[in-house]
């Protein structure tokens, strides 16, 4: 999990994956997004999270603990990962955020 409104935690992605995949192996991971309900302070694009995601071949959701935004979501694709069952489209489709700030 980082916060999107500080680019130092999500700059710290690349460490901790390294860190997951050297410690558990190969395993499903999801990267999570937080404070998405702050649009006026985010610093991580969505694009630019989605991007670091698929390059690294993992998961990446957006949600906010405060407003509950996306926090259905946070528990059904690990849900789906534990069963084995496809992630519906419709998860990645329901979520936007608005542009980093320069």
């Amino acid at each position: 999990m980082f916060d999107l409104t500080n680019r130092e935690s999500f700059n710290h992605g690349h460490r901790w994956l390294k860190e997951i995949k050297s410690n558990a192996g190969n395993i499903p991971v999801l990267m999570i997004g937080n404070k998405v309900d702050l649009t006026n302070a985010i610093y991580v694009s969505q694009i630019e999270a989605e991007q670091f995601a698929r390059k690294s071949d993992i998961i990446y959701i957006a949600g906010s603990a405060l407003s509950g935004a996306g926090l259905g979501d946070l528990f059904a694709v690990p849900s789906c990962i534990i069963i084995g069952i496809p992630i519906p489209d419709k998860i990645f489709q329901d979520y936007t955020y608005l542009e980093a700030k320069p």
